[in-house]
């Protein structure tokens, strides 16, 4: 340190001549090898043999994960703060995230994020449960996966001993061993995408036979494109609460659940039409097909509530809203429940979401395993 403090005034008190001398020491460059003689000698490294393995810091973390898949904005410097962890994700560095110091996204404070609420001395590291399971399931890191698995350079590639190389190569700066090699095309082996967790909830249109899904999501609602209102079908929409029919009996509104297993449900509900102005709503359950309750509301509201319900794995219940004569204010609310014998619930409002992500393919899986390894995860 006394060396280093004297050089420091030497040079002017130069910050960056300071770092080029420390980044270019062979104490700081070594990497974290030794030999058994050493490690026996100093196995704490106080005497700094060897450099200790470093986990990332958050965003260190997310910046390397962005870049490995290619997205990484680098040119773009300065601007507002973004937000890291809500889709669409950006691409700046974790630099310019925008952080809410009274509503910190859990992501922070699940990889250590020191309080923005107070003045701390250093950042705790903590190893939980909690910081794989983001990295398993969220988001964010399944897009990165995705983004590098799709790449040109590896969807391209020839074999999948191809790929594996050109992954290890763009991961973790090295080609894989044989063992390494040979796991990963056991795991690639089968070709056949991976099946996707399907939501029991779907949303569409029609007239009680057939069902259209409504392809676009904005983010609260479903619709059926972009434009809104539709210039052919109206005002066509669903969302938590509830929605508006369209134009005609074979636009109705419907709001499909699709049973996971065999049982007996019960149906709660309240379907209202608030509007002073219009002729009112229709609202009617089907089960296969076959009307089981119907109901119409014109500035009030009406209980929903239907008898037991038998199901096998598969079946369809449709909430079923059309208009009556004109779509005029015929915005209507109709959140129901669903209870089944063995007391499971299944409620429209708490359910209602985003479309259920496509397939994944064993090579975005592969990728995602090694995004996760200490070796990417870890400076060494």
């Amino acid at each position: 340190l006394d060396h280093l403090a004297s050089a420091f005034m030497e040079s002017g008190w130069k910050i960056k001549s300071l770092h080029r001398m420390i980044l270019l020491s062979a104490t700081y460059r070594q990497s974290n090898a030794c030999d058994p003689a050493k490690f026996t000698a100093d196995p704490d490294n106080r005497l700094w043999g060897r450099m200790n393995r470093r986990r990332l810091d958050l965003e260190q973390m997310r910046d390397s994960l962005v870049l490995a898949a290619g997205r990484l904005e680098t040119r773009e410097i300065g601007g507002k703060s973004v937000d890291l962890w809500s889709e669409p994700f950006s691409g700046k560095r974790a630099v310019y995230g925008f952080v809410d110091r009274q509503n910190l996204p859990g992501v922070f404070r699940t990889f250590d994020f020191a309080s923005p609420d107070s003045t701390n001395a250093q950042r705790f590291r903590t190893t939980v449960p909690q910081q794989a399971l983001f990295f398993m399931n969220s988001p964010f890191s399944m897009e990165q996966a995705r983004a590098i698995a799709d790449s040109p350079e590896i969807k391209g590639a020839g074999d999948d001993g191809k790929r594996i190389r050109l992954l290890y190569r763009r991961l973790f700066g090295r080609f894989p061993d044989a063992d390494e090699t040979k796991v990963g095309l056991t795991y690639l082996r089968p070709s056949q995408p991976l099946p996707s967790p399907a939501s029991v909830w779907q949303y569409g249109y029609g007239d009680g036979k057939i069902f259209t899904p409504l392809s676009q999501f904005t983010g609260s609602t479903y619709q059926v494109g972009s434009a809104f209102p539709d210039p052919n079908l109206g005002y066509l929409i669903l969302n938590g609460d509830g929605g508006h029919p369209g134009r005609d009996a074979k636009h109705s509104i419907v709001r499909r659940w699709v049973a996971p297993f065999a049982t007996t449900v019960q149906i709660s509900g309240v379907l209202g039409h608030p509007a002073e102005a219009g002729d009112g709503v229709r609202g009617r359950v089907l089960s296969a097909g076959n009307a089981v309750g119907e109901w119409t509301v014109h500035k009030r509201q009406a209980k929903t509530d239907v008898a037991m319900i038998a199901v096998r794995a598969g079946d369809v219940i449709d909430f079923v809203v059309d208009s009556q004569g004109g779509d005029n204010s015929d915005a209507f609310g109709w959140p129901v429940k669903l209870t089944a014998a063995n007391g499971a619930v299944w409620e429209s409002k708490t359910g209602f979401g985003p479309p259920p992500p496509p397939p994944v393919t064993r090579l975005v899986l592969y990728a995602q395993a090694l995004l996760m390894t200490n070796e990417f995860m870890f400076v060494d």
